[in-house]
């Protein structure tokens, strides 16, 4: 039993005979006013016991119930109750230990609903599995339900992804010649740029080819993929130079 523990003695008939200070401090109740009542004064009448939780172990009965307190709002508490027997054996009065949990409830209530949250997600996760059936030309997916969605949408719908489209290589070279011939031949500035300068950042390579940064920093990320350029990070700062052999 913790000191800010409540107590309450009651006698058979369930009146109140004692209490402590820290009841009094925990239901707001004056020592007076509460003695003589009768104990299901604290007990919340809405609900009853059906929240109630008994554990007993051998003369101590431990429940865990919702009480009142004396401005009618109530709280979760621990009752430990154990009963006073004379020398006949006979019960003459029952001790009650009082425990707010409300911290311990609100915990409990927080990991519920982290739990319930997380099993939530878990069951919206999606995954596909098994043979798609997918069209050879236009490689639209024939669904679950029988019609054809766009390869885009229906992995959208079961694996909870999004896409930013973009366009590769090989198709801007067979949509956009131009474009693509002109891609080329930046890369290839850049390449004669660092066979001439050996090794530079960015800023070097950006004036030496008369691009912006932006754009030769595009072009440069797709060269270090290819192989073509090599990335150094030397003292804190990025250089560029062509592969050696």
């Amino acid at each position: 039993m913790s000191t800010h523990d409540g107590v309450y003695i009651t006698n058979m008939a369930g009146e109140i005979i004692f209490v402590n200070k820290s009841f009094c401090q925990t239901y707001g109740y004056e020592e007076a006013e509460i003695l003589g009542k009768n104990y299901r004064l604290l007990q919340d009448s809405l609900r009853g016991d059906a929240k109630q939780k008994k554990i007993s172990t051998g003369q101590l009965k431990i429940s865990e119930i919702i009480h009142k307190r004396k401005d009618g709002s109530t709280f979760p508490i621990s009752l430990s109750t154990s009963m006073i027997k004379d020398d006949n054996k006979r019960g003459v009065a029952l001790v009650s230990v009082v425990r707010d949990i409300s911290e311990r409830k609100q915990a409990e209530a927080q990991r519920e609903k982290l739990i319930a949250e997380l099993q939530e997600s878990l069951a919206k996760v999606k995954r596909l599995k098994g043979l798609l059936p997918i069209c050879a030309s236009c490689k639209n997916i024939r669904n679950d339900q029988g019609y054809w969605q766009e390869v885009e949408v229906y992995i959208r719908e079961h694996a909870e992804v999004d896409f930013s489209h973009g366009i590769c290589p090989d198709c801007t070279a067979k949509l956009y010649p131009d474009i693509y011939q002109k891609s080329l031949e930046r890369k290839q500035d850049i390449v004669n740029a660092l066979n001439e300068l050996k090794r530079a950042d960015l800023t070097a390579i950006s004036a030496a080819v008369g691009l912006p940064e932006s754009n030769t920093e595009n072009r440069l990320r797709d060269m270090v993929k290819a192989g073509t350029v090599k990335r150094l990070e030397l003292s804190g700062r990025t250089f560029y130079e062509l592969p050696k052999g």
